[in-house]
């Protein structure tokens, strides 16, 4: 498909983090700018698992803004 062929690192390789099959981002960009069905792009193989695995320690980082408390003072 279009996505793998124009993505190619110094030695020729495409890197697994590109091309939009396993790649969140890649994913939410093929959905927004409608170029799949969405059916077919969320029935990946695998899409789940990574979107799981890669959110699965949110928990355990400090939010990006401040506290309740900052913002109340």
């Amino acid at each position: 498909m279009y996505y793998s062929r124009h993505f190619r690192s110094a030695d020729g390789s495409v890197p697994a983090a590109l091309g939009p099959a396993l790649n969140p981002i890649g994913t939410i960009s093929t959905l927004a700018l409608v170029l799949e069905p969405a059916g077919e792009v969320l029935s990946r193989p695998g899409l789940m698992d990574k979107v799981m695995a890669l959110g699965a320690d949110w928990r355990d980082h400090p939010l990006a803004g401040p506290g309740r408390a900052e913002l109340l003072q």
